[in-house]
C-alpha cells in the first residue's frame, strides 16, 4: 500500500501519527488502526481494512492509496463519510482522484 502525505487522522491518533506512520510503513502491526484507502476495484469510493491486513502480502504489495487513518470501525466509518463529503462539496461531484491530484487544501 501506498500513503497519501496529505492524510486525514482522527484526532485520537494525531499525537503519535509520526510514529504510527513508520510502522505502517515497515509493515509493523499496530493495533485500533484503520485504514481508509481508494478502492482498488473500482465498485466503490474508498475501502476500510484493519491495519493487521497489512501483515498479509497481497495488502503490502497492493498498489491501494491509504488515504486516512482511524482509531476505531466506527470513526473510520465515519471519517469516510466526511472525506465523501468533502469531495462532493470541493468538486460537485464525487472525483476524490482529482481532489487527491490537487492536494487536499486546494
Amino acid at each position: 500500500m501506498k500513503y497519501w502525505r496529505h492524510m486525514w487522522v482522527s484526532p485520537s491518533l494525531e499525537d503519535g501519527k509520526a510514529a504510527l506512520y513508520r510502522k505502517l510503513r515497515f509493515g509493523r502491526p499496530v493495533k485500533s488502526v484503520w485504514l481508509i484507502a481508494l478502492s482498488e476495484d473500482g465498485t466503490h469510493l474508498v475501502d476500510i481494512y484493519p491495519s493487521k491486513n497489512l501483515q498479509q502480502r497481497y495488502y503490502r504489495r497492493s498498489k491501494q492509496i491509504v488515504i486516512g487513518l482511524a482509531s476505531a470501525k466506527e470513526e473510520a466509518e465515519e471519517m469516510s463519510g466526511s472525506i465523501l463529503y468533502e469531495v462532493y462539496r470541493r468538486t460537485g461531484g464525487f472525483d476524490l482522484m482529482g481532489l487527491l491530484q490537487s492536494g487536499k487544501d486546494g
